[in-house]
């Protein structure tokens, strides 16, 4: 009975390897759309390691290693893709995008400014090397805190002080940005301006443009800056 059992048992352990084995040919077996070769592909994996080649197969990839690994994922109707040594990168999806940063080549920067004095100079620094009219724009990395000697914003007196014939907006971490009278006019920016959306304009009480817009900028402003 116990020679039965160990057949039995037996039996069962081979049938299952040989099903296991099965599955793992008819999975090899089955080849790939594309094969790149001869590339430098960033795996992004634990190691970050770099190899040769890749098997993809509908939006899959099957296999990565050299080109003698992965070859053996080819078929009669496979792509071959020679890299020639390019590189390969996985696929980059940014679902956000500061496009007036993209567009603003010199940008003036106050991240790292511990001083509101330093900063304001830095501003009447680039007014004096900056043509009249051209934007001096800061777009974010910054914030009223971080100015140990007085932690708080610029108002529109001062910057049109600084500033009075350049258009100025100093965005502070995406959500407040300080704009000067030429930056306003710049803009089309008035009494009769509508809150952007998700935003607000502020105004005195007069109705008129304080110089601080919270949150989203307006589309306007931003067109013009983008110019």
């Amino acid at each position: 009975m116990r020679k039965v059992l160990r057949s039995a048992r037996m039996f069962a352990s081979l049938a299952a390897i040989g099903l296991g084995a099965a599955g793992v040919a008819a999975q090899a077996a089955e080849p790939a759309d594309t094969i790149l070769l001869n590339g430098k592909i960033a795996t992004v994996n634990d190691r970050f390691a770099i190899v040769q080649a890749v098997a993809i197969r509908g939006r899959r990839i099957v296999a990565v290693g050299s080109n003698a690994d992965v070859l053996e994922h080819q078929g009669r109707a496979t792509k071959m893709l020679d890299l020639k040594k390019r590189t390969v990168i996985p696929g980059l999806i940014d679902n956000h995008s500061h496009w007036i940063r993209a567009a603003e080549h010199d940008e003036l920067r106050l991240d790292g400014v511990t001083s509101r004095k330093a900063a304001l100079a830095l501003l009447a620094e680039r007014v004096r090397t900056t043509r009249p009219g051209e934007w001096i724009v800061t777009i974010g990395g910054w914030s009223e805190e971080q100015f140990t000697d007085d932690p708080r914003g610029f108002p529109l007196e001062e910057l049109d002080r600084i500033a009075p014939d350049h258009p100025v907006v100093l965005q502070a971490i995406y959500n407040q940005s300080y704009l000067n009278t030429a930056a306003l006019k710049a803009a089309g920016i008035d009494e009769s301006t509508p809150d952007p959306r998700g935003g607000t304009i502020e105004k005195d009480a007069n109705g008129k443009p304080s110089g601080v817009v919270l949150s989203s900028m307006p589309a306007a402003l931003s067109a013009a800056v983008l110019r």
